[in-house]
């Protein structure tokens, strides 16, 4: 009888500077039967010739579902050539991984291949005293399953993660199920079970999370699937310019962006006040309406600069004109 032959190993398309993938994450506290909402999108900032990657993460914890109210934040995640994370880094703090690891899955993968890892991510803020915290998991590649997620159907490696982390106040152990899409080099959907522990009063919470991929651009396959998701939470930026009456115009603006797309908010500088209204589509299309109750008509147009930037110009008649830029928080 000839030997059975060998999985087949599938290996994800290079990144490409520009590519993203955004993610919503449903998570539901299984105490209170309490569910939270956040949406994360990757976006690859560079990317070497070895295929070694930083990429930044925009993420928003939408606590409201009616005239939303988000909490933001970026992070800068620095990719070895075989995508395992080295470092991140947020605001003063960066947490260095020591050996690196795989956030899901290696790049090159086959239905019944195993790894394990055993490692400490040292954290380090600002003055204060570094903190550590140990990771040990095992990982298991099942088969390969197709599943449904907003951003179209995929024909996914299904692994399953046993994962325990201990610092010194906290003991959390997770089990986790994520669809991993090969070609991409993703994961299209995760399920995990996590339990988080007091070590001191032996109080502990346990939650529920699903994450699923809302969109995605991989540039080498030419794959896309564009969401509004992308440019979700606050952006916050500068207006400039100068008044009828030669007075400079230096203020801030700041926006929010909804699950539709739905952009308000205002930007406000010396002698000007405008309150910006508008929506970005999908594919990334830019449209704003501005209203000004004592100024006229006033006009507030615009382009996406990048995942991360907008700009554009704004003019209000016999009162001034001039320029303004929002980043994403």
């Amino acid at each position: 009888m000839p030997p059975l032959a060998a999985p087949q190993t599938f290996v994800a398309a290079k990144a490409t500077v520009g590519d993203y993938f955004t993610w919503e994450t449903t998570t539901r506290d299984k105490n209170t039967g309490e569910e939270g909402y956040s949406y994360s999108t990757k976006h690859f900032r560079s990317v070497g010739s070895d295929g070694a990657a930083t990429v930044n993460y925009f993420s928003d914890y939408a606590n409201a579902t009616v005239s939303p109210v988000f909490t933001s934040s970026m992070n800068s995640m620095d990719l070895d050539s075989l995508g395992r994370s080295l470092r991140v880094s947020y605001g003063e703090c960066t947490e260095t991984t020591n050996p690196p690891l795989h956030l899901v899955a290696p790049y090159a993968v086959a239905v019944g291949m195993n790894w394990q890892y055993s490692g400490v991510v040292q954290a380090q803020c600002s003055f204060n005293p570094a903190t550590q915290t140990s990771i040990e998991f095992k990982d298991s590649v099942l088969a390969i399953e197709q599943v449904t997620v907003p951003a179209g159907v995929f024909m996914a490696h299904k692994i399953s993660r046993n994962e325990t982390d201990e610092d010194g106040n906290f003991r959390t152990v997770a089990d986790r199920i994520c669809w991993w899409e090969t070609d991409l080099g993703i994961d299209v959907k995760c399920v995990s079970n996590i339990t988080r522990t007091n070590k001191l009063t032996g109080a502990s919470r346990a939650a529920t999370q699903t994450e699923v991929l809302e969109g995605y651009a991989k540039q080498k396959l030419a794959r896309k699937f564009d969401t509004t998701l992308r440019f979700i939470g606050n952006w916050k930026g500068r207006i400039d310019g100068t008044t009828a009456f030669g007075q400079n115009v230096a203020g801030t603006c700041t926006v929010a962006i909804d699950w539709d797309g739905d952009i308000s908010g205002g930007c406000f500088g010396s002698g000007v006040a405008l309150n910006v209204t508008g929506k970005v589509n999908a594919d990334g299309t830019l449209y704003f309406n501005s209203v000004n109750n004592s100024d006229g008509s006033p006009s507030f147009a615009g382009k996406i600069d990048s995942l991360q930037q907008m700009s554009g110009v704004w003019n209000i008649p016999a009162v001034g004109n001039g320029t303004w830029t929002i980043i994403q928080d």
